[in-house]
């Protein structure tokens, strides 16, 4: 009987441990965990970028980033590189002149600006706007990130820059929604003088500002004043 019961109890442990998964096991379940998660997390995402004109949509692939919300010099910086001697464009896709005309359609003839730009993101739409990104170009001077509203049939309706790189005397743009209809602009530039014995002095300035956004893309701009 004792015999009996011993035989009984390793052949529980063998087929438990048997049962059990192991670490491949394991780490497949995680795995099927992730993509199951991340595949979730994509089809919300595409949710709301479905909901897009179909000018905007159907080049969605081609954007590198989807709502970003903040803005700021940094978006412009990480294209740079050497001190800011080099530009590194390889993963935005730029308009050729056939997109170009696609997504602009009629207004195209008054953005030729735009032609070269760099797709940058899609945004959530806020008001029943329809708002994308765009490097408008990258200069010495300035290298402006495009804030472009478009209408729910997928027509033009305005611009703003929301972030720059100021690249002579250095200096930033950065912007942030408050709320569907507010963004807050902050400014700063760094302006170099000789003080009154001959020092070299840098001196930085500040400017904050809102920019009221209307359903009709228009928008208004209030300056705030800084200590």
């Amino acid at each position: 009987m004792k015999g009996t019961v011993s035989v009984l109890l390793i052949f529980l442990l063998f087929a438990s441990c048997h049962n059990r998964p192991g670490n491949n096991e394991s780490i497949a379940i995680k795995k099927a965990v992730m993509i199951e998660n991340s595949q979730v997390v994509e089809k919300v995402t595409d949710e709301w970028v479905n909901s897009f004109p179909n000018n905007i949509r159907k080049i969605k692939s081609q954007f590198k980033r989807m709502n970003v919300s903040k803005y700021n010099c940094s978006i412009i910086d990480e294209f740079y590189s050497d001190y800011g001697t080099k530009v590194d464009t390889k993963d935005l896709i730029q308009l050729d002149s056939i997109t170009f005309s696609e997504l602009f359609g009629s207004a195209s003839k008054d953005l030729e600006d735009y032609c070269e730009s760099y797709l940058y993101s899609i945004e959530r739409p806020f008001l029943g706007l329809y708002p994308i990104t765009l490097i408008k170009y990258f200069g010495v001077v300035e290298r402006p990130l495009m804030l472009v509203l478009f209408d729910s049939n997928g027509k033009y309706l305005n611009s703003i820059e929301i972030a720059d790189s100021y690249g002579e005397t250095g200096g930033c743009l950065s912007s942030k929604f408050s709320n569907d209809s507010t963004m807050i602009q902050e400014f700063e530039w760094y302006d170099y003088g000789v003080d009154s014995i001959g020092n070299d002095v840098w001196e930085t300035t500040y400017q904050t500002q809102t920019v009221i956004f209307k359903r009709n893309g228009e928008f208004e701009i209030k300056n705030i004043a800084r200590n």
